[in-house]
């Protein structure tokens, strides 16, 4: 989004209407001069690489194809993608879609695209209802899956499914039905007393354990004050970095005459 691009009403997607959020999505992805790519990393993805990964390598996918080398990328959260911070023109930015006009304006594209997605998906298996939850675990979609069992993009490594499913083609509610039946009597009551003796042990072990600490401490005074040193050059060093982060990002919001808007 170049810095003389302005649009009213450009906000963090969660903060927003899904009518206010399609109304923006179509001026952002019609203007003229905003460039904007989009990514998609599917189910199978997921399952091999994990949620985290699949995100950061749809962040290094979607820069990659905007057709053109971005000046300065702002990347929503703590930690950056593997080859955006290879090159070292990205910045992460903590909650940045309520920090950042960009970031907002990805966060509206991003969600009404997966928002669409999932009515598609909704129309392909109506019985879990997709367009509602759009995909996320509620109780509704939790108890449609244990109706129906899982559909082919749902994520197995996820629970519930993972506790459900734990080898492929098991039913789950078949196989807790089948555990149930060859659990022996009598057990819950031995479980909750194996419980309270393990509880009391661990309490036990934990008072010995503080004692143990607070001797430790008034007989040695050093290894705390070791430990205090170490924790302030630990502040010193966080405070260095988020210092000279700051400066950077000052100087980039001068250079690229930003005029107060970040």
């Amino acid at each position: 989004v170049p810095v003389d691009v302005t649009i009213d009403g450009v906000n963090d997607s969660k903060k927003l209407t899904e009518d206010e959020r399609e109304d923006l999505f179509q001026i952002l992805t019609t203007h003229p001069k905003i460039k904007y790519a989009i990514s998609e990393v599917d189910h199978k993805k997921i399952e091999e690489i994990n949620i985290l990964h699949s995100a950061m390598l749809g962040m290094d996918q979607a820069v990659e194809s905007l057709g053109m080398k971005p000046d300065l990328v702002l990347v929503d959260g703590p930690r950056l993608p593997v080859k955006l911070g290879e090159q070292g023109v990205a910045i992460p930015l903590v909650k940045g879609d309520s920090r950042s006009f960009s970031i907002a304006a990805a966060s509206i594209i991003a969600k009404v695209w997966r928002d669409r997605l999932m009515i598609k998906m909704h129309e392909k298996w109506p019985e879990y209802n997709f367009a509602q939850h759009k995909g996320y675990p509620t109780g509704a979609h939790v108890a449609a899956i244990a109706k129906h069992g899982p559909c082919p993009i749902h994520r197995m490594t996820f629970n519930p499914l993972k506790t459900w499913y734990p080898r492929s083609g098991e039913s789950g509610n078949k196989k807790a039905a089948d555990d149930k039946k060859k659990k022996p009597a009598g057990s819950s009551r031995l479980s909750k007393a194996s419980r309270k003796r393990t509880s009391k042990k661990l309490s036990t072990s934990k008072k010995e354990s503080t004692s143990k600490r607070h001797t430790a401490t008034r007989n040695n005074s050093k290894p705390v004050a070791s430990t205090t040193k170490g924790r302030k050059r630990k502040a010193s060093s966080i405070a260095k970095k988020n210092s000279k982060l700051l400066a950077d990002v000052s100087n980039l919001r001068r250079s690229a005459r930003l005029s107060g808007r970040t």
